[in-house]
């Protein structure tokens, strides 16, 4: 892959990925605070609290994972996987042919 190619294809995933991941984690924060208001000053919000606090863990353990797999490397290549599949497929008709054809 070319460089330039490369270099152009991160600024434009970080660029939307920062066009995203803002618009939606002030949307967030934002909910966030109303929750925490109604919470605060309206009892029959509080219902909300044990749902509320499972989301919360379950995205924290979501984002854990996702952070720990990119340190890891296992999202540096997400296009090669499917590349080599074809090529094994491929090879393994080769293989049946050649051993139907003998």
């Amino acid at each position: 892959m070319n460089p330039k190619t490369s270099l152009a294809k991160k600024i434009t995933v970080s660029v939307m990925a920062v066009l995203i991941l803002i618009p939606g984690a002030l949307g967030f924060g934002d909910k966030l605070i109303q929750f925490f208001y109604v919470l605060a000053s309206n009892r029959e919000g509080r219902f909300a609290l044990v749902p509320i606090a499972t989301y919360l863990l379950v995205s924290a353990g979501f984002l854990s994972i996702f952070i720990w797999g990119m340190m890891k490397g296992m999202l540096s290549d997400i296009e090669g996987p499917k590349y080599r599949m074809l090529e094994r497929e491929q090879e393994l008709d080769e293989m049946e042919s050649k051993a139907h054809g003998s």
